[in-house]
């Protein structure tokens, strides 16, 4: 029995189980799962730094019940947002990054049998060789996008594009710039060599066919007599943290919000959310022009602070912000969750901390746990950019911390 399975039948009417320890239990056996994400609108695309969606379904199962506000305030790739809303919770969540907006937008948006079938007609209709060839000149705007992309792929890319942007509705166009995306995750990011364009077609159309499959079986029916669309359960934000609650988009009414499980960024590590790199390090901001959304911005406004500095005192800054507005969202029956990695937990673990309880958070521990003062670590497979720890936990960089505000 997987951990989100057992964290369901605690109770057979969804209800959230206690604070006590088999519900930390449950939580921490998900946190270590190291499968592999299966297919699903999870495999859209890799987003840096995601958790798994056992460990997001596992703790939206036992710490809120059908009909709670679960928050994302650093969204990523959509994850809890879509194992909240399978679950029947509400969401709110938001980013700095325009990828992780559309990411999430598609994934909670499944196609009608209609919607797929048009987008299978667009790929076919992008393969073949009698639409126009895509110009190599691209506008200015985009030109800077396709720095160190073959010409054969932006040529490629720009036809399949140029088709969807003739879709008749917004959710076509944006699944089918969502399967582009993903194909040309597969061909450039992080390969020494890059595919030919038969491969690219060939790979895609395998693509499609698996997400329009599985788009169409996420698609929850409407309820007899119910006019209550399904984007009506969630908002996603594309906004900083601090300030998110005096943000007008959010109902009043949906704070203060039951569980919180995110991931925030992780200090001092070198992540690229926003580019890809291709044949070696080169970079591009390739995924920016094939989602139609302009970036500006240095990998430290993603990071909340820049790699190389001495401290990170900048990141304290930031996280304290975030934080600050995240509590003011949350009530003494409200939970939150997150898993965060750090390259030196000897140094960082310590000041986070303290930030968390300056801001009114206090750690939730089980029998066990107050004995020892331990936490939870958990190993990060395939990403050994995080495995460089000065400390005895190795590769198991990132950690559990569980916490609720502080009863005065």
């Amino acid at each position: 029995m997987s951990s989100a399975s057992h964290a369901s039948s605690s109770k057979s009417d969804g209800s959230p189980a206690s604070l006590g320890e088999p519900a930390l239990d449950v939580l921490r056996s998900a946190a270590r799962f190291e499968g592999r994400v299966g297919a699903g609108p999870h495999s859209y695309y890799r987003y840096p730094g995601r958790f798994s969606p056992e460990f997001a379904r596992t703790a939206v199962m036992v710490f809120s019940k059908p009909g709670d506000v679960v928050l994302d305030p650093f969204m990523g790739g959509g994850t809890t947002a879509v194992e909240a809303l399978r679950t029947g919770r509400r969401f709110i969540g938001c980013d700095v990054n325009p990828l992780s907006l559309f990411l999430t937008r598609v994934k909670t948006n499944p196609l009608t049998p209609s919607d797929a079938s048009i987008v299978l007609g667009w790929a076919q209709t992008a393969y073949s060789p009698s639409v126009r060839a895509f110009r190599s000149e691209v506008s200015g705007r985009w030109r800077e996008y396709l720095r160190n992309v073959p010409w054969w792929l932006r040529r490629r890319i720009g036809v399949m594009l140029d088709v969807a942007s003739r879709l008749p509705t917004s959710r076509q166009e944006e699944f089918a710039r969502c399967s582009v995306l993903r194909t040309a995750q597969w061909a450039l990011d992080n390969r020494s060599r890059v595919v030919s364009d038969q491969e690219f077609c060939t790979v895609h159309w395998s693509h499609l066919v698996e997400m329009t499959s599985h788009s169409l079986s996420t698609r929850v029916p409407r309820e007899k007599g119910s006019r209550r669309r399904r984007e009506s359960s969630s908002r996603v934000l594309l906004r900083p943290v601090a300030g998110l609650e005096m943000d007008r988009r959010v109902p009043p009414n949906w704070k203060p919000v039951k569980l919180v499980v995110t991931s925030p960024p992780y200090p001092g590590l070198h992540v690229l959310y926003h580019r890809w790199q291709v044949r070696g390090r080169r970079e591009t901001s390739l995924p920016f022009w094939i989602v139609g959304e302009p970036d500006g911005h240095s990998a430290s406004f993603y990071t909340m602070g820049p790699r190389y500095a001495r401290d990170f005192s900048v990141y304290l800054r930031e996280y304290h912000e975030a934080f600050r507005s995240i509590a003011s969202m949350m009530d003494a029956h409200s939970v939150l969750v997150q898993l965060i990695g750090f390259p030196d937990p000897e140094i960082q673990l310590g000041p986070v901390l303290e930030a968390l309880s300056s801001e009114g958070f206090e750690e939730i521990h089980d029998a066990k746990q107050a004995r020892d003062s331990s936490h939870t670590w958990r190993a990060v497979p395939n990403r050994r950019w995080y495995a460089s720890s000065l400390t005895d936990t190795g590769s198991r960089n990132e950690v559990l911390l569980v916490h609720r505000l502080r009863r005065s």
